[in-house]
């Protein structure tokens, strides 16, 4: 069995973002001015941003993200600061 990569994952994760947010826009009867995409992955943003070949697994994930979103979008958290990972690392709960 081939194993996926984290970055990979991460850029599957963020097509998954679009589609739902396209999902929610369609679905939801609430008038929404802005949105906004966030990520701790700061190679996924500098990637989404470039016009550059890339193998067809990521080319097709960027075009499908870029379909979905506008660059301005995406905004960065770093790793510390990004509360979804406390799922995937642990958190120790302190009484």
């Amino acid at each position: 069995m081939k194993s996926v990569t984290v970055p990979r994952l991460e850029l599957s994760a963020a097509v998954v973002a679009t589609r739902l947010n396209k999902m929610m826009l369609h679905e939801l009867d609430v008038t929404v001015d802005q949105f906004f995409f966030w990520t701790d992955n700061f190679v996924f943003i500098l990637h989404a941003n470039q016009d550059q070949r890339f193998q067809t697994f990521v080319a097709n994930r960027i075009a499908s993200i870029r379909e979905g979103s506008q660059p301005g979008q995406w905004k960065y958290v770093d790793t510390g600061s990004n509360i979804a990972d406390d799922a995937s690392r642990g958190y120790l709960l302190k009484i």
